[in-house]
């Protein structure tokens, strides 16, 4: 099926456009071009498909340019590849323990709410040399460009150990060999930022910070539990206490210190309402998020649930088209799940071809929500052999051959902008990757309503951008602005 270009106007004529068959970002169009565009559409298809020779041949060049229509004959490329010859990233589980106990945790068998008798749930200093030599060679033997280590866990900042010492073995590794190396962290932010911080800015660690909207939403799901004394005779009290406080001040130091972390907002029905508040403490400290619909098994089910998360989202991506500072890009700086319109892609992310899991014992799997089907591990077989064993499944020739799917996402309108949600997740509900993402209504409904918002905000930074130029030109009595702006923010 070919998907038709979805377009938009705004009230001054102006408009937008964007690509779902062939994803290159969303595009503002000024009013002229928005006409051109539409006769184009009429005459030609959508996407138009430009014949050779015709009148509109050259002047339909800025539209091709701009992924919006094709020259007969030509072969359609994504502007940006996503395939794997480049770069390979690695989960690297330091840590199968956690300070707190999110409820809704998707990592098996993790130790919650851990205060102290947690080394053997951390992973060793040996253990995390030999997966970094292990790693660099699958990197050679299947030509991965770059090699991405992402701290996590559990909570990555119990196993200091290992942290410095990947890092270290990733300074070493930098002058001998000719793979990239980039290193992240994902934590909870509940540490000691005069420690870490310094860390972070010597061996220049991308760190992201897990939160669960505002503070009092926040300190429900995520708190730390202190076994107290009770009266005598009696059992001890476990006493919660929430982490916001800490959080605030670790993001607050951060920033202080040159440092933007990114705060991954997971949504559930706890703390939808507590979104906008959310939104609003990252504009005012003008750092950038991401929302995920939780990956449960049960709220997308719920049709009074998913309703109300899909109606919330829906009302405050549309008031962040209106309204969101243009010096901060929707795109980057208020993002949704896995979705990157500004290239195709197939599958939401690189399970089971460019990205893998390594637990604290040094177990290979596809990702860390599926760290309990392990295909090898470090001692007994490689890294490589078992990557390969991931790739040779058959449970998981969806996500290494996306383009074989048979599911409904096939035939969906977008289908290589929302690329079908969390996989993963996908898999954990229906035992089957080949299927639609259990928050498909929910994606659906909401990708229009995000296209458009990103359109607006550009729409604002183009009429900044050209009220500015415009005022002096009509000092130095210049020519009119020009006719056609588009692309992106970033």
């Amino acid at each position: 099926m070919t998907r038709p270009l979805l377009i938009g106007d705004f009230d001054d004529l102006s408009g937008f456009a964007f690509n779902p068959e062939n994803p290159s970002g969303v595009k503002y169009l000024h009013s002229e071009p928005v006409r051109e565009l539409k006769a184009l559409l009429q005459r030609y298809g959508s996407p138009p498909v430009i014949p050779r020779g015709s009148r509109e041949f050259v002047n339909a060049s800025s539209f091709v340019t701009h992924g919006l229509a094709s020259y007969e004959d030509d072969a359609v490329v994504s502007p940006k590849s996503t395939q794997i010859g480049r770069a390979l990233t690695v989960w690297l589980h330091v840590s199968n323990a956690c300070n707190l106990s999110c409820g809704y945790c998707y990592i098996p068998g993790l130790r919650k709410a851990a205060t102290s008798g947690i080394a053997q749930h951390l992973m060793t200093p040996s253990l995390a040399h030999r997966a970094v030599e292990e790693l660099l060679e699958l990197c050679r033997e299947n030509g991965f460009r770059r090699l991405q280590i992402k701290f996590a866990g559990g909570e990555p900042t119990l196993n200091e150990p290992v942290v410095m010492g990947v890092c270290e073995a990733a300074e070493k590794a930098r002058e001998y060999s000719d793979i990239g190396i980039d290193l992240r962290m994902l934590t909870n932010g509940v540490f000691d930022s005069s420690y870490w911080i310094p860390i972070f800015k010597r061996h220049r660690i991308g760190v992201s910070i897990s939160v669960d909207g505002a503070p009092a939403e926040h300190d429900q799901t995520r708190f730390t539990a202190h076994r107290v004394p009770s009266a005598p005779n009696s059992k001890s009290r476990i006493m919660r206490l929430g982490t916001w406080e800490t959080v605030n001040k670790t993001i607050s130091d951060m920033l202080s210190a040159g440092i933007k972390p990114y705060l991954l907002c997971t949504v559930t029905p706890k703390n939808i309402f507590s979104i906008r508040e959310f939104v609003s403490y990252c504009q005012s400290n003008v750092v950038g998020f991401r929302l995920s619909p939780v990956r449960d098994n049960r709220s997308f089910a719920e049709p009074s649930v998913s309703e109300m998360m899909t109606d919330t989202l829906c009302a405050i991506y549309e008031d962040m088209g209106k309204h969101y500072p243009i010096n901060m890009p929707i795109e980057r700086f208020a993002r949704f799940a896995e979705w990157n319109l500004n290239v195709k892609k197939d599958l939401a992310c690189g399970s089971c071809r460019s990205t893998l899991s390594i637990d604290q014992v040094g177990r290979v799997a596809s990702c860390q929500m599926r760290m309990n089907v392990p295909f090898g591990g470090i001692g007994t077989t490689t890294v490589s052999h078992a990557f390969h064993k991931i790739q040779l499944a058959p449970e998981n020739k969806p996500l290494v051959t996306p383009g074989r799917k048979t599911g409904d996402c096939i035939a969906c309108k977008w289908r290589y902008s929302c690329a079908g949600g969390c996989p993963e997740h996908t898999r954990d509900v229906f035992a089957t990757a080949d299927h639609s993402s259990p928050w498909c209504r929910l994606y659906g409904t909401l990708m229009p309503i995000y296209i458009r918002a990103i359109a607006q905000q550009l729409k604002r930074a183009v009429d900044h951008v050209h009220g500015n130029e415009l005022a002096r030109r009509h000092a130095k009595q210049s020519a009119p602005a020009d006719r056609f702006a588009s692309a992106s923010l970033q």
